[in-house]
């Protein structure tokens, strides 16, 4: 089949080289010179390590702009940051057909906030499928000064839901034929894919309690060495405040470790536990600024959007929202104001009840 990767980062180059290896056509662009520079320099080549072996795999073609990216492939599979979702979305707008679009990963209401954009500016046509996933298929990073990805591990589902979500069987059913031997689960609506995220429960507060190691530049394992048990029940009343929005919202969260057990396949006794004893985390390093996306990706576009369903429905998130409060300080900038906020994604006029009973049509469609 053919398949684009649009954000060739360390997902992305993960997702093209676990796509090119399993037979796949892959078209991939980036909207960094150098990134580019750097694909055209190898001839398309993927140097990676780890759980997808070490042979570098070569993509089919570099593109150079998203016309071309877009012009032969109907899936197309988004791996940039969630900052970035919206130019890239009124980006593509023009150029979408029948194609599948899946935001890997969404982080919070992504495809809510895509498909927004893309009517903002030439809307795109009835069988365009607009997904987001859950979290990454892969844990990836990017050494050796950025040319080679280290991928630890793959993951065992990949749990997906489109907007509107009329369309999650069609797109999942094309996304089943590219990620063989993937479980790839359909959620009820993006409700489910969006606030299961486990990403802003967790990287934010590790960076957080962190900071002495980060400011003075101190390599350390991110995980492994940066959660302690103190940390780790942060992180656990957070899960917990999470689980309360999804509940105002009548939907069941997926707690934390029954998220890891489901997605590793394997049992873990706490959260603390699985940064401690999962390998897949064990060599994944720190940042080494706290102008990071642990906090600036994860808490404009995770923890303010979660904080702000929250609220419409009557549900507060008291430890969330300091960590929001306190982040902004240390990055300088009002994470909240910049966030996916209500306004942002269109649903600001919409009260509580209101919210409740669009995402609750949205469960039901299926």
């Amino acid at each position: 089949m053919k398949v684009s990767v649009a954000g060739l980062g360390s997902i992305g180059r993960a997702t093209a080289a676990y796509l090119t290896i399993r037979g796949h056509e892959v078209f991939a662009w980036d909207a960094l010179s150098e990134v580019q520079a750097l694909m055209e320099e190898n001839d398309g080549a993927l140097h990676i390590s780890g759980a997808l072996g070490d042979d570098p795999p070569t993509i089919h073609k570099v593109c150079r702009t998203i016309p071309e990216l877009l012009e032969e492939a109907r899936v197309v599979i988004i791996c940039v940051p969630a900052l970035y979702h919206y130019d890239i979305a009124r980006a593509m707008a023009p150029h979408l057909r029948d194609h599948v679009v899946l935001l890997h990963p969404g982080s919070t209401m992504g495809a809510v906030e895509f498909r927004n954009a893309i009517a903002s500016g030439a809307p795109a046509p009835e069988a365009c499928v607009i997904m987001e996933s859950q979290s990454t298929l892969f844990v990836a990073c990017i050494v050796d000064e950025g040319r080679r990805v280290k991928i630890p591990a793959v993951k065992n589902m990949l749990k997906v839901a489109a907007f509107p979500s009329t369309q999650t069987n069609d797109g999942a059913a094309r996304l089943a034929e590219l990620f063989d031997g993937v479980h790839i689960h359909r959620e009820a609506s993006v409700l489910k894919t969006s606030f299961d995220n486990p990403n802003p429960m967790v990287h934010p507060a590790i960076t957080l309690f962190n900071l002495p190691r980060i400011d003075r530049k101190e390599p350390f394992f991110f995980y492994r060495e940066g959660v302690t048990e103190s940390v780790a029940r942060i992180i656990e009343v957070m899960d917990l405040e999470r689980g309360a929005v999804m509940s105002g919202f009548g939907v069941s969260t997926t707690p934390l470790i029954q998220w890891f057990q489901d997605v590793y396949g394997r049992r873990y006794d706490s959260v603390y536990d699985v940064f401690q004893n999962n390998p897949a985390y064990g060599e994944i390093m720190g940042p080494d600024t706290p102008d990071h996306r642990f906090l600036t990706e994860d808490i404009s576009m995770g923890l303010v959007p979660l904080a702000g369903f929250g609220e419409r429905v009557g549900v507060r998130t008291p430890v969330i929202d300091s960590i929001i409060n306190l982040s902004s300080k240390v990055v300088g900038r009002d994470l909240r104001a910049s966030g996916r906020t209500l306004a942002r994604l269109g649903l600001d006029r919409r009260g509580g009840e209101e919210l409740i009973r669009m995402f609750s049509a949205e469960e039901g469609s299926r």
